[in-house]
């Protein structure tokens, strides 16, 4: 895709605007809600990536430790844990 990991730092993102003579009153960190929303509303988002977003912002709660690890940590895998894609 193109995507440069160190462009979607806050931090940098952050010190380019005040360098930039810019003030930066909040940072808001986007997380997976914009695609639930649009899947619930809208239903453009399939389901499983709905569950996996939930999944990845709260592992704990789905039986997963802080690394992720459990049983299953890619949105691809079947019920058997085998991978999709």
């Amino acid at each position: 895709m193109g995507v440069v990991a160190e462009n979607a730092d806050p931090a940098r993102t952050v010190r380019a605007a005040v360098a930039a003579g810019l003030h930066v009153d909040d940072c808001i960190k986007l997380g997976s809600e914009w695609g639930e929303y649009a899947q619930e509303h809208r239903g453009q988002a399939g389901r499983r990536l709905l569950h996996f977003a939930r999944l990845l912002r709260q592992p704990d709660r789905y039986g997963l430790d802080a690394s992720g690890a459990g049983p299953t940590t890619s949105p691809w895998a079947t019920a058997s844990g085998t991978s999709t894609g």
